[in-house]
């Protein structure tokens, strides 16, 4: 059988021998390479090239949802569990808003704990004591919140806002690309520039913001 090949990450020596142990005697996972600090994730994430990367939020140096960030910049299909003793929406939100694939309480038991690795690996979300309504139900009152807090950016350039604008209308990419006349790259890069702008982690953020701002109606 093709085991799940694990990078773990947590800042308390005890704590990886640990987990790092439960989890070998499983049949379908292995502790591949093990990280004290964010910065050692993404390094041994570029090393190994793990299934999946389990990882305390809070860690000295660099946290890891500072390196979840820059490890789903490098690539975005990288698959990110996390552990922490504190659960609450605003951690679950942020968590799904970075990319990452779910949320597992440190109390948990190891089955639980396996569990939530094998649906990662097969692509679905993960939250302790969560289901997908639930989830989808916090993470649209988190985007709307977020939304509303943020003002209109006057520094847009008017190719900008356009795109903004065949955003809000439901136009993909491609399509609008083909609107304006444009390559499809130069539309991902206005996309870009206005996510950098406004610090948006998500396209949902962007289209929410665009369809609030600059909808038919605007």
């Amino acid at each position: 059988m093709e085991k799940i090949r694990l990078l773990f990450a947590d800042d308390h020596n005890l704590v990886r021998i640990g987990i790092k142990g439960l989890l070998n005697q499983t049949e379908d996972i292995i502790v591949i390479g093990e990280a004290e600090n964010g910065d050692e994730v993404i390094n041994k994430y570029q090393k190994y090239h793990p299934d999946i990367i389990l990882s305390d939020i809070n860690m000295l140096q660099k946290s890891g949802i500072d390196a979840a960030i820059e490890i789903l910049k490098i690539d975005p299909d990288a698959k990110i569990l996390f552990l922490s003793m504190y659960f609450d929406e605003n951690y679950i939100y942020k968590i799904f808003s970075i990319g990452g694939k779910g949320l597992i309480s440190k109390d948990t038991i190891i089955d639980e704990l396996a569990l939530a690795i094998r649906k990662v690996y097969v692509g679905d979300y993960y939250f302790s004591g969560i289901n997908n309504e639930e989830l989808k139900e916090i993470v649209d009152k988190h985007e709307k919140l977020f939304i509303d807090n943020k003002m209109i950016n006057e520094n847009f350039s008017e190719r900008e806002k356009r795109v903004m604008k065949e955003i809000a209308l439901g136009n993909s990419s491609e399509q609008i690309a083909e609107i304006i006349g444009i390559g499809k790259r130069s539309i991902d890069a206005y996309r870009s520039s206005i996510m950098n702008k406004m610090k948006f982690n998500t396209s949902a953020q962007l289209m929410a913001y665009s369809v609030k701002n600059y909808g038919e109606e605007k």
